[in-house]
């Protein structure tokens, strides 16, 4: 019997030891029922606690409310948006359901990462960050205004158009002060600095931010891709893609990174992921247990199995 005991645990042991180095480290989907509130949608994987939304004020066809999910296909009533979630005619892996806000300069949210993902910012490391950005469309036309961004640092992204962060943050969005929409590769310091500018696409991108952190400094790359056409993606794809990168000048303190946050005007959100392989920011690799589940699953097996023993 205590063989048994000894043979099970060392097995939990190894479990724990695979579900650390998963590819998937946080993913929020926003699969919850329609009309379900940011702030009420409970912890996705990798976070720790609630969602907190940010977003103030209103646009001229905004209602005042919060950032609230809906199911593909549709859109909430006065909200000023026209995105309608990811087209039922993409291939692109997702769950049906995505965060809308409102047609307004401020769209954000942020939530605190779990301790088994923030243990993966070290220097040498290299995560991958995706999401899905759509935006309002206006008169037919893609809006300008749309300017999505996604970050994990110190803190959440600030002001009404994410000028400026909670301490360091690094990750890939659209700048306040470029017109046209332009997606870029971004870092904060506090304020933004930003990589050089790539063509956007309409109406709904896919971002993918590769973030390799340094001994010296930390280098941010991003592209993004047709979400409609969307048929896979290699990392080949993204190395030949058009990029923006940036490098920064100093060392960032990545070990201290424990928020994710997002921000944009006027802007949609969906499928948020981070990786520590491009297959799973992708939505091409698994989404595996929590450590600690796996840990007691295995645990409870063990008790079983003694109890069959005797």
């Amino acid at each position: 019997m205590e063989k048994l005991i000894l043979s099970l645990f060392s097995g939990a042991s190894l479990a724990v030891i695979t579900t650390s180095q998963a590819a998937v480290l946080f993913y929020e989907p926003f699969d919850a029922a329609g009309g379900t509130t940011l702030a009420n949608l409970g912890t996705p994987l990798g976070g720790s606690g609630s969602w907190s939304d940010n977003s103030s004020g209103t646009g001229s066809s905004g209602s005042g409310q919060a950032m609230t999910v809906r199911a593909n296909g549709t859109t909430g009533a006065n909200s000023g948006q026209t995105w309608a979630g990811i087209p039922n005619t993409s291939a692109f892996p997702n769950t049906g359901g995505f965060l809308e806000g409102e047609r307004r300069n401020d769209n954000s949210g942020s939530i605190s990462l779990s301790s088994s993902v923030v243990s993966e910012f070290v220097d040498g490391s290299t995560i991958w960050l995706s999401f899905v950005a759509g935006a309002t469309l206006v008169s037919g036309q893609p809006d300008n205004h749309h300017k999505p961004n996604v970050a994990i640092g110190q803190g959440a992204l600030l002001d009404d158009r994410a000028q400026s962060a909670a301490g360091q943050a690094v990750g890939g969005g659209v700048a306040h002060n470029t017109s046209g929409g332009n997606p870029r590769a971004r870092w904060w310091d506090g304020d933004d600095f930003l990589g050089n500018s790539i063509s956007r696409i309409p109406t709904q991108q896919l971002f993918i931010t590769k973030i390799e952190f340094g001994d010296a400094n930390e280098t941010i790359t991003t592209a993004v891709f047709d979400i409609e056409s969307f048929a896979g993606l290699s990392e080949s794809d993204f190395n030949n893609a058009t990029q923006s990168t940036i490098t920064t000048p100093v060392n960032l303190d990545n070990a201290s990174f424990d928020t994710l946050s997002f921000h944009g005007s006027r802007s949609n959100f969906d499928e948020i992921r981070l990786a520590t392989t491009f297959d799973a920011a992708v939505g091409l690799g698994a989404v595996i247990p929590e450590p600690s589940s796996v840990f007691l699953s295995l645990i409870g097996l063990g008790f079983v199995a003694v109890r069959r023993r005797r």
